[in-house]
């Protein structure tokens, strides 16, 4: 479900149409500038290669943050290996002439999104994914959060952490309700009957995250519920929490599965049987 990155964000924060092929060109000139005045064209065969980057999408981040300078974020490629794998993806933030870049660890761009937890007013969070291709019955997929701070005039990534769609492991930053801004991941164990752990991030203060919420899930590996881990257990979450009260409906799933019709209770989970 890749989504390609464009230059233009519309207002409700996902990526637009116009000016790819501009945008990509200029913030790619950017870097490449970057590179040759600190030395990278004559600095050995690391920096050689990164001379060799693809760039597969660039977002102009100056409004949508309200920057005081101009800034840019270009995910990159490293070329493929020896053995004809992809090369890594890079997260190249560009001011002005310089950039700072960070390798993701996985190398399939999947899609990034601008989100406003607490109303337009407030600084957003920038939100990326990636994913792995490798052999085997999952691969990984990695979430990276960053935050604005306007006094030092830079990007500070937040969070980081990989997840293995192989035991239906997820980490999800949430992008409206009740807990809007809030990072929910569902962990696996090793042991029988296969329970989840569940934990809640929270965004503080100083604009860092930190766990508000832990427990042990009543959503076990190979249930029969069709809903991913994190919507069959959102009711117990959200009561934990106390932003949910008796009258108050079943939180709506961010992603129903086709055919699922009405959601259930059992247990204490929300529920989408097998079909």
């Amino acid at each position: 479900m890749a989504t390609i990155l464009n230059s233009h964000v519309r207002r409700d924060g996902r990526v637009g149409q116009r000016g790819q092929a501009r945008a990509l060109a200029s913030l790619l000139g950017v870097i490449l500038a970057s590179w040759i005045s600190s030395g990278a064209s004559a600095a050995g065969s690391a920096n050689t290669d990164a001379l060799h980057q693809t760039a597969v999408s660039t977002l102009d981040l100056t409004r949508a943050f309200k920057t005081k300078t101009k800034w840019s974020l270009v995910i990159t490629q490293d070329p493929n290996n020896d053995f004809g794998e992809r090369g890594e993806i890079n997260f190249c933030f560009a001011k002005s002439k310089k950039t700072d870049c960070a390798g993701a660890g996985l190398n399939v761009f999947d899609s990034f999104q601008i989100i406003h937890p607490h109303g337009v007013r407030e600084s957003p969070l920038l939100v990326a994914r990636v994913e792995g291709v490798y052999a085997g019955s999952g691969h990984p997929i990695g979430t990276s959060v960053w935050v604005y701070r306007h006094q030092s005039d830079r990007f500070e990534r937040i969070f980081s952490r990989q997840s293995d769609t192989s035991e239906n492991e997820e980490t999800r930053v949430v992008a409206k309700g009740p807990l809007a801004g809030d990072i929910i991941v569902n962990t696996p164990t090793r042991r029988v009957p296969w329970p989840y752990t569940m934990t809640v991030y929270r965004l503080s203060g100083s604009r860092h995250y930190a766990e508000i919420l832990a427990y042990k899930a009543r959503s076990r590996w190979a249930d029969g519920n069709r809903l991913a881990v994190i919507d069959a257990e959102m009711l117990e979450i959200e009561k934990r929490l106390h932003v949910w009260r008796p009258g108050d409906g079943l939180p709506v799933p961010a992603e129903k599965p086709e055919g699922c019709g009405r959601i259930t209770l059992r247990n204490g989970l929300e529920w989408c049987p097998g079909s």
